[in-house]
């Protein structure tokens, strides 16, 4: 029987990105208190909104 890892968390005590394989989405919590959200692998414009939603919720 083989295990394949679908999904991993990476972290950096504050940050953290959960990457979904099975899906190809990583949802991402940037530790304010939010609620995290997804961005698409193929998403082009994925970054653009990410470091929009990150700008957003920073400040």
């Amino acid at each position: 029987m083989k295990i394949e890892t679908l999904t991993e968390k990476i972290t950096n005590g504050k940050f953290s990105a959960v990457v979904d394989y099975a899906s190809d989405i990583v949802s991402v919590d940037i530790g304010d208190g939010s609620e995290p959200f997804a961005i698409s692998f193929c998403a082009v414009d994925g970054l653009a909104d990410f470091l929009g939603i990150v700008k957003e919720r920073v400040g």
